[in-house]
């Protein structure tokens, strides 16, 4: 018999005065018995009643106060009863009275619509005010919707610390009860359901659900439901300062196995495994190595309930997620080397991905540091992390922090949020890129050779100048080479301790050196100087933590030894020195059996040996004069000797005095490596030509003029047989080598300039040469020109090009010491191979 106005619904406006009705209806009657009598049903169940509160008919209380219309009876007829006559009648009173919906209509007659509610901003203004709600609908016993009296804010509430059993939907919509969910729902529809509740709102979960507690007749759900059994207690979501009541309600329940505890058991193992340490890892994807206090054992720490970028491997050549340099490194600052506390939030169990991979039970933590700081949360408010969401309760006990966080975090576009998540570009389409160039990874040649060492050497003059230069230890690959970033300089290069040699770690002593190392530079702020590179691109040079050297550190522990010629030329020798006489002194590591009598006496010994034998031994002397006619890489080269030029003009002419005749068709097969036949250069002429290769094919082959030792590729049918009248003649051409020195072979740095150089000196020339050695057939010859008595050797290493060979065969202490001489002048003058530094003693010993 009553028409009401209707309330929108979404983003559909109220009728004029249906909020109004509504609330003098449910004012009236939630919460109170009464009677009803049906009047007529529907098709559809719907059943139209008439209600009494008491005594009192309902519908006629709402139309005398004008919140409801009354259905006029069809045209012609008269009302259908005595109550429907009554109801006209007042209708009429209260629409002459211009009361309830009979009002002018108003501002006030309809409520706010809000559209879009942006969940941060309201939580800002109205957070932790207690306010007056209604209780529109309960999804479940914990989570509800309400609408705020005061704003009208329609808003899903989730219990700040306590979950109710839930229900769960399947594909097909359909939703079935976990246990004791129906009865927990009951509870809250009940006693809440249409009920003007205090909310308090403590936080906004990821789905934009607020976080609070509600309190219904001065009394708390939370606390209500805790205490009859029907959910549990949720630390990371709890009120401050209700954290103890609401666990008390639930170890009450629990003690009463009421309800969802009726089968608990309790365990040994319910505490927390929280624990303390120093951090001594930063890994990927912010894990965290840390060794704890008690044991001194390495634990592995994932943070609870955050997503932190993925940096990229080069051997896997992934992509650096976006802002993954810049979260690795906001932890290295503030965790590496520090005490932290760890928190343990939560186990995730072993389990099986979509993919088929196998994860195992892994802990959680947060963690602490300088007291109260939360690592985790500190990382999402810079933008340097996500917040992961959770299917269940297991989470950081500070989740609602951490979403709070991320959503003030993603408002202002820091860190990550300034790229898309998807493409991992910024809006303007600016792809994430961090500044490093790595020059710790060597490129492969298209011949297969490691590629040079010029863009490390390009940089190495700007770190000399640059005195001590800030930098971070990335990796420590042994006790005496690290891998080292320089932020300033945007790059990553080798280091090596210069004038220290450690022990290898399957030598004595050699892991507990890599530990001190390790233990005391990974990942840590550090300064270096740096003063040379050696061959293999390492700078050399020396570090400081804490301002002090750390070779020294070393040295003091006996974990290392100086190399007394490096340390010579060290700016920090004398230090070193000391360092290492202190160590000797107190008998440490390296030195637990150092007499420094025996050491003395045993030096001497060598000493008056070495004087002995070099007394006793005569160079060797063996003058031949010789043309050079073929320069090959490392100081090697074949010359002719000149007094058996005779023999190769008539050999070259019994060659060439007429055609050779058509090899037999078995010749070809003959062919292979180390025979000798006859071979047609590009001159025309034919010479001896040595078999070193053939082609796959057998068409082709790689020969050794041994008359003058050149190479070359021959096609085998240009190839004739040798005529055995000139197979017994010894070849012309002798492989020779420069004694006593050691030039860089052609691929490796400065052996193109090397070769160059040694060319210009001997190519074609007729020099005097006097065997030092003999290797097998390799002479290794002091060569030079008679006339200006400047030995070739000596040239190449006071040009840079070559080194003094400390070990070599043959003996000429004369000649030995002039080389010394030219080398320590291409040393302070900083020519050829020393212009980036002093070159390290092991590059010197290389036969």
């Amino acid at each position: 018999m009553l028409e009401v106005p209707r309330l929108g619904r979404k983003n559909n406006p109220d009728e004029p005065w249906a909020w109004q009705s509504r609330e003098f209806l449910r004012n009236l009657i939630i919460g109170k018995p009464i009677t009803f009598t049906v009047e007529f049903k529907q098709e559809s169940g719907r059943r139209f009643c008439i209600v009494h509160l008491g005594e009192e008919n309902i519908l006629k209380t709402v139309v005398e106060a004008g919140w409801a219309r009354v259905r006029q009876p069809p045209d012609g007829k008269g009302p259908r009863n005595d109550l429907h006559a009554e109801l006209l009648a007042a209708m009429a009173a209260a629409e002459e009275s211009k009361i309830g919906i009979f009002q002018p209509v108003s501002k006030k007659s309809t409520r706010p619509v809000h559209k879009n509610v942006d969940a941060i901003g309201l939580f800002e203004k109205i957070a932790s005010k207690p306010l007056d709600a209604i209780v529109e609908y309960v999804r479940d016993a914990s989570c509800m919707k309400v609408e705020l009296l005061k704003t009208h804010h329609a808003i899903m509430v989730q219990l700040a610390g306590v979950q109710a059993p839930t229900f769960d939907r399947n594909d097909a919509g359909q939703y079935t009860p976990k246990p004791f969910a129906r009865e927990a729902k009951y509870f809250t529809e009940t006693h809440l359901l249409n009920r003007t509740v205090r909310v308090q709102l403590l936080g906004v979960a990821k789905n934009d659900t607020f976080q609070g507690r509600i309190a219904y007749q001065g009394r708390d759900l939370g606390l209500e439901l805790l205490n009859v059994g029907l959910a549990k207690f949720v630390r990371w979501n709890a009120p401050k300062g209700a954290e103890a009541q609401l666990q008390e309600a639930e170890a009450a329940a629990k003690a009463k196995k009421l309800r969802i505890w009726h089968a608990y058991e309790e365990s040994e193992d319910e505490d927390a495994e929280d624990c303390d340490g120093k951090i001594c890892e930063i890994q990927n994807r912010g894990i965290l190595s840390l060794k704890r206090g008690d044991t001194h054992e390495v634990e592995t720490l994932h943070l609870s309930s955050i997503l932190v970028p993925s940096m990229g491997s080069h051997g896997r050549r992934n992509e650096d997620e976006p802002m993954s340099w810049e979260a690795r490194e906001f932890l290295r600052q503030r965790l590496i080397g520090k005490k932290v506390q760890a928190r343990k939030d939560y186990v995730r169990e072993a389990m099986t991905t979509r993919d088929g991979r196998e994860l195992p039970e892994r802990s959680f933590y947060s963690v602490f540091y300088d007291g109260s700081k939360n690592v985790s949360l500190e990382l999402v408010e810079a933008g340097l992390a996500r917040v992961m969401s959770h299917s269940d309760s297991n989470r950081s006990a500070d989740y609602q922090d951490l979403v709070m966080a991320e959503k003030q975090a993603q408002s202002k576009s820091k860190g990550i949020w300034k790229y898309n998540q998807k493409s991992g570009k910024t809006s303007s389409g600016e792809a994430y890129s961090f500044k490093l160039n790595d020059l710790t990874v060597r490129e492969k040649k298209e011949d297969g050779k490691t590629a040079d060492n010029r863009k490390s050497r390009q940089l190495l003059p700007f770190l000399q100048r640059a005195g001590r230069v800030p930098a971070v230890v990335e990796y420590v690959l042994s006790s005496a080479k690290l891998k080292i970033r320089i932020p300033r300089e945007g790059c990553m290069i080798f280091f090596a301790f210069e004038a220290v040699r450690t022990p290898r770690q399957e030598e004595e002593f050699g892991k507990e050196s890599y530990d001190f190392v390790r233990n005391r530079l990974y990942q840590r702020d550090v300064e270096i100087e740096v003063s040379g590179m050696d061959k293999g691109g390492n700078f050399l040079g020396a570090l400081f933590l804490g301002r002090k050297n750390f070779a020294v550190q070393m040295l003091e522990g006996g974990l290392a030894k100086i190399i007394p010629p490096a340390a010579e030329r060290c700016a920090y020798g004398v230090e070193l020195s000391a360092a290492e006489q202190a160590a000797k002194d107190k008998k440490r590591k390296l030195w637990k059996d150092y007499d420094e009598a025996a050491e003395t006496a045993a030096r001497e010994a060598r000493r008056a040996a070495r004087q002995q034998e070099d007394g006793a031994r005569q160079p060797n002397r063996e003058i031949i004069k010789v043309m050079v006619t073929e320069i090959l890489g490392g100081g090697q080269f074949y010359a002719q000797k000149l007094d058996d030029e005779v023999v190769l003009t008539d050999l070259m002419a019994t060659l060439n005095a007429s055609e050779p005749s058509t090899p037999p068709p078995t010749f070809a097969a003959s062919l292979k490596k180390g025979v000798v036949a006859l071979g047609k250069f590009s001159d025309g002429k034919w010479y001896r030509a040595k078999v070193l290769a053939l082609s796959d094919d057998g068409e082709e082959a790689h020969v050794l003029y041994i008359d003058y030792g050149n190479e070359d590729f021959v096609r085998v049918s240009a190839m004739r047989e040798c005529p055995e009248a000139v197979l017994s003649i010894p070849p012309q051409a002798l492989e020779c080598m420069l004694a006593f020195v050691r030039v860089p072979g052609q691929f490796e740095d400065f052996g193109e300039e090397a070769g160059l150089f040694l060319r210009d000196l001997m190519f074609g020339k007729r020099l005097t040469a006097n065997v030092e050695a003999r290797d097998g057939d390799r002479l290794h010859l002091s060569i030079g020109d008679e006339q200006s008595k400047d030995l070739v050797n000596a040239e190449m290493v006071r040009a840079g090009f070559a080194t003094v060979q400390r070990r070599s065969l043959g003996y000429n202490a004369a000649l030995i010491k002039s080389l010394n001489v030219a080398q320590e002048s291409a040393r302070k003058n900083r020519l050829g191979m020393w212009v980036y530094g002093d070159i390290p003693d092991e590059d010197l010993d290389e036969k």
